[in-house]
């Protein structure tokens, strides 16, 4: 993708994608979506950083909805490419790529390091449920 298209990506993700880690009993992931209207929007990033799109129908209007989502080391691709375009999602985006860094691939997880990676799940929640923002309003004309 060119600077372009990526400003355009992360505007998507910065208006409608989230940041998330889930939680199994014995391990912990990054994950990344998107939600839009717009299929055609979803498929291009997806063509260009996989992951998989799901269709969602309104019960009350039967609307369709789609999710773009990826997870792990396509998440955290994903997220270095766009973070230099970002203006809101900026600490949820450092926080995961962080988080990403120090996933260790191929190895059991002791305790101490699977309770580390539950501190990182519960600072991102925080910052999402807070809306934390980082950015001088004062640009924004």
């Amino acid at each position: 993708m060119n600077k372009v298209e990526l400003a355009y990506t992360a505007g998507l993700f910065d208006g409608e994608g989230s940041v998330s880690i889930h939680q199994t009993l014995y391990s912990v992931a990054l994950h990344i979506q998107i939600a839009n209207a717009n299929f055609e929007a979803l498929s291009w990033i997806k063509d260009s950083f996989g992951g998989s799109i799901s269709i969602y129908k309104d019960r009350r209007n039967g609307h369709s909805s789609y999710r773009w989502r990826t997870a792990s080391k396509k998440a955290s691709f994903f997220l270095e490419q766009v973070l230099p375009f970002l203006r809101i999602k900026v600490p949820q985006a450092n926080l995961a790529l962080k988080f990403q860094s120090l996933k260790k691939h191929g190895s059991e997880y002791q305790k101490g390091e699977l309770d580390n990676q539950k501190e990182y799940k519960v600072s991102l929640e925080r910052m999402n449920r807070e809306q934390y923002i980082k950015y001088d309003r004062k640009e924004v004309k």
